[in-house]
């Protein structure tokens, strides 16, 4: 069913987004006569040939680039938010050659979001990591940490919106069996700036780049730990990055659908 089908919550969807956009300058209103439209960002960019530098992100325990698993993934929820949100689903740096954090949000904007999700996956920092050799390669790996977060930061246009929408994605990938990662939620890292606002969902607070400058509701996705191990092979597997993009359009769907949700109660 399209968004615009559930014509009594869209409209109030709509009109609570278009309230937090009138909230800040450059904030946007919805047009109501469109489907809802979600910017999905590839996180980080390609590596290539080039030597690595800072901003290209994690390497999986198994040498996977993170660039790569977030493509991936960035496309399975892009089909699932097609499928079964019926919203109208974009994937912004897909080729990789977007190195601009900030500017992420305002090329979002210029092709009309409504919704920007940056897709990424989570490390540990090294100090947590220990060392194994995987096809003849030294590789950093962590198996005591796993599980999703959801990222949001209160500088952003629609921020209600965003913080809703967090919860109610955390919500149906715990109740799909996925775990939220608390190992963000320990002081060390409270102290870098980064709250945690629900440790049921793995929802977290950061003034993160590419965040911070988002004139739309805005969230961060780190679909697990590609460092652990036994969680790489979900991630990195057709049926786990599909189910996982089922519960997050689940999550869309629902927020979408419930007045409560989109008005972040």
């Amino acid at each position: 069913m399209g968004w615009m089908a559930k014509s009594a919550s869209a409209v109030a969807v709509a009109a609570l987004l278009g309230s937090c956009s009138a909230t800040r300058d450059g904030g946007r209103v919805l047009d109501r006569n469109r489907p809802l439209r979600v910017v999905l960002d590839v996180g980080h960019f390609s590596r290539g040939d080039s030597a690595p530098i800072k901003g290209q992100g994690m390497v999986s325990a198994r040498g996977v680039d993170e660039f790569v698993l977030n493509r991936k993934a960035a496309k399975a929820i892009a089909r699932a938010l097609r499928d079964s949100a019926g919203v109208e689903a974009i994937v912004h740096n897909e080729d990789g050659t977007e190195r601009d954090l900030r500017s992420r949000p305002r090329k979002a904007l210029e092709q009309g979001a409504d919704l920007f999700l940056s897709i990424h996956h989570d490390a540990v920092d090294s100090s947590v990591a220990s060392r194994w050799t995987y096809q003849g390669v030294e590789r950093l790996h962590c198996d005591t940490v796993s599980g999703f977060s959801l990222w949001v930061h209160d500088s952003t246009v629609g921020y209600p919106a965003a913080l809703a929408l967090a919860r109610s994605i955390g919500r149906s990938l715990v109740e799909g069996g996925r775990r939220p990662n608390l190992h963000h939620a320990r002081p060390e890292e409270r102290a870098l700036g980064r709250e945690i606002l629900d440790s049921a969902l793995g929802v977290y607070r950061n003034n993160l780049a590419v965040l911070v400058s988002a004139q739309m509701p805005a969230i961060l996705v780190e679909c697990g730990v590609a460092l652990n191990r036994e969680e790489e092979l979900v991630l990195d597997s057709d049926s786990g990055r599909a189910e996982f993009a089922r519960r997050l359009a689940r999550g869309v769907r629902a927020w979408i659908s419930d007045d409560s949700l989109a008005r972040g109660r």
